[in-house]
């Protein structure tokens, strides 16, 4: 294994050729980046080693050590192992870029300032040297002010729930979580591009699953930034496909016809096939199968049964109209696959379960508010619609779709999962 630091700096471009009535896209998948998932991974500084290391000839008397696990696709050792001197104003880390658990023979230590926020290296193959795997640390993840806070306090501190969650992982029941003794890590194993449609920028992007280095196992995944927030996550399975997918933007059908399997680009025609759901229908099963394990339950901000909407009918809607009994909250879009899938098990609860004990509201994230508006009526989906409120978005941290929010007949309770069906809402309603 080498490890090596290179900047490429490529001038992204899509281009539009016409075939045969087809229609191809080419998109240069310039930007390598993290997903937008808002998901983190902490690793603690440990005072010894897991493996048995050869150490340099510095003083080590202080040394903090931690490994990064990398990849799910090699036959050696998954782990990278590094050691870490801290100086005052910076780390010195030592990488065994060999993976040989030797920490002399790898060159000079690599300096991460306490000023600098993030630190990257890539895992080059000894095979290939276009084949690289990058990691990242982090003193803070690149999140949002209004979720950083859940994972550090201002003093870059870990949030003390965190610490002490972690620690208990560790062994370590008086951890404190202080700046200086953990990192976040990630994998960098996401190729990025714009798309050009309808004379509109499209965020599409190729993930490496694997991380690998290489783009085209089948593990890969493409995801289309479907409802257009700027975010390409993993997590939100309506907007990722199979690379040999067939995918729907805006009422057209595209698919890939070819890509680069470093990820660097990739060629997308016009297609008048049927859409395809493979990645899909692989995570359908099993999401259903899990839904209640994924399911995490919340305390209701009160002020919620204070607010008031104006539906898609131009209806009023008040939240405290509902209160007293169970309300899911559907948060779905027409653009999603998956929340289209979800209409008929939404049917078929709100028919089996009397109006007197539950409801539903739908939180619409359009890009089409005419396809949606098509949508409700052509299913006869009788519940109030809204197009979703920034005020909601925020409350609920909403970033996959569907999202089904479950409040509780108390008012004070509710139980957040993804895809539903009448047996997992009727579980719940006593």
């Amino acid at each position: 294994m080498k490890i090596c630091f290179k900047i490429f700096l490529i001038l992204s471009h899509s281009f539009i050729s016409l075939s045969g009535g087809t229609q191809s896209i080419h998109v240069n998948l310039d930007k390598l980046t993290t997903l937008d998932d808002i998901a983190t991974h902490i690793t603690l500084l440990e005072s010894n080693p897991k493996a048995k290391l050869q150490l340099p000839k510095v003083d080590v008397a202080n040394a903090k050590f931690f490994d990064l696990f990398y990849t799910w696709d090699v036959e050696s050792d998954p782990q990278i192992d590094v050691m870490v001197v801290q100086q005052k104003n910076y780390d010195a880390l030592y990488i065994d870029i060999n993976n040989d658990e030797n920490l002399t023979n790898d060159g000079s230590p690599y300096i991460f300032k306490h000023d600098e926020n993030s630190f990257s290296f890539d895992i080059v193959s000894n095979h290939d040297k276009d084949q690289k795997a990058k990691l990242i640390l982090e003193r803070k993840p690149e999140l949002p002010d209004s979720v950083l806070s859940v994972f550090v306090d201002k003093e870059g501190n870990l949030n003390k729930g965190l610490a002490k969650q972690y620690g208990a992982m560790k062994g370590d029941f008086n951890y404190k979580g202080e700046q200086g003794t953990f990192y976040f890590d990630d994998r960098v194993s996401l190729r990025r591009g714009e798309m050009s449609v309808d004379e509109m920028s499209i965020q599409i992007g190729i993930f490496d699953f694997t991380n690998n280095g290489l783009f085209n196992d089948d593990e890969d995944v493409l995801i289309v930034d479907l409802d257009e927030n700027g975010r390409l996550q993993y997590d939100n399975v309506g907007e990722v496909f199979k690379l040999n997918d067939i995918f729907t933007i805006r009422s057209q059908n595209y698919k890939i016809q070819d890509f680069d399997k470093y990820g660097k680009w990739v060629e997308i025609i016009t297609t008048d096939e049927e859409a395809t759901f493979f990645f899909l229908m692989e995570n359908r099963n099993q999401t259903t199968k899990m839904a209640s394990e994924l399911s995490i339950k919340g305390e209701l901000d009160q002020s919620f049964w204070e607010l008031s909407f104006n539906a898609l009918n131009d209806k009023k809607v008040n939240m405290i109209d509902f209160a007293g009994k169970y309300l899911l909250l559907n948060f779905w879009g027409e653009w999603c696959k998956p929340c289209i899938e979800e209409i008929p098990d939404l049917l078929e609860t709100k028919n089996l379960i009397s109006n007197d004990k539950f409801e539903i509201i739908g939180f619409a994230k359009s890009t089409r508010v005419d396809l949606l508006k098509k949508v409700i009526s052509e299913n006869n989906m009788d519940w109030p619609h809204i197009i979703l409120p920034d005020e909601i978005n925020e409350k609920f941290k909403i970033s996959g779709y569907p999202t089904n929010i479950l409040i509780l007949k108390d008012g004070k309770t509710y139980i957040r999962t993804g895809a539903v069906n009448y047996d997992f809402i009727a579980s719940h309603i006593k």
